[in-house]
C-alpha cells in the first residue's frame, strides 16, 4: 500500500484475512449469509457440498454460468474423496496421502501430500471430461507449505504433459502450457485459493488466485479424459493440502476474468485485481 491510510475500521473484525497479503482493514468480500451454503466456522469461506448447495451459491454470487460438473470437499476420513456433485466421479488416491489433516485458522480439515514423495496424488483418467474437447475451469483451496521445495513439484495436472500447474522452487506457482512462465506471487506460507482455466472457445490459459491473475500460452490440451492433483506430472507432490476442489466444463468454465473474481470473492477471498 502506497500513502497514508484514512479512516477508522468500525466495529469488531470476525474471522481471519485468508492468504498471504489480504488487507486488514477491508471488508471480507462475502459478509452477508447465504443460507443453506457450508461455510467454514474459522476461514468464513465458503466450499458448497451437494449441487443445491452450489445452486445457492452461484444465485447469491450472482452468476448464471453454470454449476461445476464435479466438486471434492475433501473430507473424506479415507479411501476415495467423493464427487458431491452426483456425478461419481473418483479421484483415486495414490501412495497414501493423509486424510483429515488440520490447517491452521479452519475448522475443516485437509486431504495432504508429503513434499517430494514420488506419485502420491488423487487421480483420473476415465470419467472426468477430455480437457482437449472440453473447457476446464479448476477451482482449488490449498494450504501451502511454508518452504520452497527443492525442486518443481506436481499440483494440478489436466493431461499427461500440458497444461499444468505446480510449485516452482521460487515457491511461485508455475503455468506448464504453450510455454512454461511462473507467476509473480509467492504462495508460501498460508491458504490460497486457485482456479485454473484452460478456455478452448477464447483459446485461453490462465491462473487466477487471492493474489494475481496470469495469462499463460495457450496451447490444445491433449486428448484423453485426465485430472490429477499432487504427483501427477512432475511426479514429486508438492507438500500441499487440500481443502476444497471443485472443476467447472463446458460453457460453465468459460467465465470471463470479472466472473472469476466474483467467483472466489463470494467464496470469501479477498481479491485485489480486476
Amino acid at each position: 500500500m502506497i500513502g497514508t491510510r484514512v479512516g477508522l475500521a468500525v466495529g469488531p473484525r470476525v474471522g481471519i484475512a485468508a492468504g498471504i497479503n489480504a488487507d486488514p482493514i477491508a471488508p471480507p468480500p462475502s459478509s452477508s449469509v447465504i443460507a443453506g451454503v457450508t461455510r467454514d466456522a474459522l476461514s468464513r469461506v465458503y466450499c458448497p457440498s451437494s449441487p443445491a448447495e452450489w445452486t445457492a451459491f452461484m444465485a447469491a454470487a450472482p452468476l448464471a454460468t453454470g454449476n461445476p460438473q464435479c466438486a471434492w470437499t475433501c473430507q473424506d476420513p479415507g479411501g476415495t474423496p467423493t464427487d458431491v456433485m452426483g456425478g461419481g466421479v473418483p479421484l483415486a488416491p495414490n501412495a497414501a496421502p493423509a486424510f483429515q489433516s488440520p490447517v491452521a485458522g479452519w475448522a475443516r480439515t485437509a486431504i495432504r501430500f508429503t513434499d517430494g514423495a514420488a506419485s502420491q496424488r488423487l487421480f483420473n483418467n476415465f470419467s472426468v471430461p477430455d480437457p482437449s474437447l472440453t473447457s476446464t475451469l479448476a477451482v482449488a483451496i490449498v494450504d501451502f507449505p511454508a518452504v520452497a521445495p527443492a525442486g518443481v513439484r506436481g499440483l494440478i495436472a489436466k493431461t499427461a504433459t500440458t497444461p499444468r500447474l505446480a510449485l516452482s522452487t521460487t515457491g511461485r506457482l508455475q503455468l506448464v502450457d504453450g510455454a512454461t512462465a511462473e507467476l509473480a506471487s509467492s504462495v508460501l506460507g498460508g491458504v490460497h485459493v486457485l482456479a485454473f482455466q484452460t478456455n478452448l472457445t477464447a483459446g485461453t490459459s490462465k491462473v487466477f488466485t487471492d493474489q494475481e491473475k496470469f495469462t499463460g500460452t495457450f496451447t490444445v490440451p491433449a486428448a484423453g479424459a485426465f485430472l490429477g492433483f499432487g504427483g501427477v506430472v512432475p511426479a514429486a507432490a508438492a507438500g500441499v493440502a487440500l481443502l476444497y476442489l471443485a472443476l467447472f466444463a463446458g460453457a460453465a468454465a468459460e467465465l470471463v476474468d470479472a466472473q472469476v473474481k466474483t467467483l472466489l470473492q463470494t467464496m470469501g477471498f479477498p481479491i485485489p485485481w480486476t
